[in-house]
């Protein structure tokens, strides 16, 4: 009974994992509103949870005769995901001395039980792309880990490659944006292995740091010139180059973003939504605080964006950008029962966190104001 028991005190204060009995094998949930991988809801929505993975989402499924049920007050969604973070991993994300480091692993500095990602948790994140630093040329590989347990879902999930002004020092080579571009074609051209060569053969997903006008458009040109997938990087105004990403059939991880963000930014996320634009959002912690994942998609609706495509932006097409969707993401059949109960939608700032699974376990949660802050 271990959901009915975690679900019947005050979601707020279960703040201890003791309290909750062992997991039963199959739990059947029935949710005022499930959140379906597409961004739209079903009302009266039910997800059937056996051994820690989604068996059925429907209006209909049945409860297994050994099974239990559960009745929930409020949203069902898969848990959140962030597309870019620096969780844990302070001052081991850049190399000050060298700026290709294409061979860097993030996830040699991923501590599981950095007090980082038990506060993503706390926002109903459950998992995230750990990064390297914009300040690197190629930084090194992302990887993909949740946020309770220290499980990895990818070790090695994108070349992360900066086009960013923040890479360029007169300390060290490349010193303009134009050797930045030598120096990775170069790479590209004779891989010699490792994640240039996986990059090269379309095998290895990049992400392309960027912010400037300028710096998008040079990213564009080198994604197209070597035939490169995966996607932008912070790229505040991508937006106004929105045709021109949807040809490049690359995403955009766009943020952090904040309570006074230029409209112009906001702006151009509705249009990259208008063009097809696969979307996530940062949210860099541990320097922006958690809860900014879900301002962001609030901030773009209030915009302009549609609610499914900002839900989707937190959820399925996150995981899409980020390697994962076989796994996480969406209230799917076969996936990890990572869930987040809402008592309203995630994109309304007004909704609070209720409680949050991790394959099926509960995970405790602060007992604070879970709301995203505005």
């Amino acid at each position: 009974m271990w959901l009915t028991a975690f679900i019947a005190a005050s979601p707020l204060a279960l703040t201890s994992p003791a309290a909750v009995s062992a997991p039963q094998s199959s739990v059947l949930l029935k949710a005022e509103y499930v959140l379906l991988p597409d961004g739209s809801t079903l009302k009266d929505g039910r997800v059937l949870v056996v051994d820690g993975k989604i068996a059925a989402v429907g209006a209909d499924v049945e409860l297994p005769a050994k099974g239990s049920q559960v009745t929930l007050s409020g949203w069902l969604t898969p848990g959140l995901i962030a597309g870019r973070s620096f969780a844990g991993a302070h001052g081991e994300s850049h190399d000050e001395t060298r700026s290709l480091l294409a061979e860097a692993r993030i996830l040699d500095a991923f501590q599981p039980s950095h007090s980082d990602f038990s506060r993503a948790a706390a926002a109903g994140i459950t998992s995230l792309v750990l990064a390297p630093s914009p300040e690197n040329v190629a930084g090194g590989l992302t990887a993909v880990v949740k946020t309770h347990g220290g499980e990895v879902l990818n070790k090695e999930a994108h070349l992360a490659l900066s086009f960013s002004s923040e890479a360029l020092t007169l300390q060290r080579p490349p010193t303009s944006s134009s050797g930045a571009v030598q120096a990775l074609s170069e790479r590209l051209k004779a891989p010699e292995g490792g994640p240039f060569a996986l990059a090269a053969a379309a095998r290895l997903p990049v992400y392309l740091a960027a912010n400037s006008r300028d710096e998008i458009q040079r990213a564009l040109r080198f994604a197209g010139d070597w035939h490169l997938s995966g996607a932008l990087v912070g790229a505040p105004y991508a937006g106004e180059l929105a045709e021109s990403i949807h040809k490049s059939g690359l995403g955009v991880i766009a943020g952090p973003l904040v309570s006074g963000t230029d409209s112009r930014v906001l702006e151009g996320l509705v249009a990259l939504e208008k063009q097809g634009v696969p979307l996530a959002f940062a949210v860099d912690a541990p320097r922006f605080d958690p809860a900014a994942l879900r301002l962001a998609a609030a901030l773009c609706v209030r915009a302009g964006m549609s609610q499914p495509c900002a839900l989707r932006a937190l959820t399925s097409d996150a995981a899409k950008l980020s390697g994962v969707a076989d796994r996480v993401g969406s209230l799917s059949k076969g996936l990890d029962a990572d869930l987040a109960l809402w008592t309203g939608s995630p994109v309304d700032l007004s909704s609070q966190l209720k409680a949050v699974w991790i394959a099926g376990q509960p995970v405790a949660i602060e007992s604070k104001n879970l709301g995203a802050s505005k």
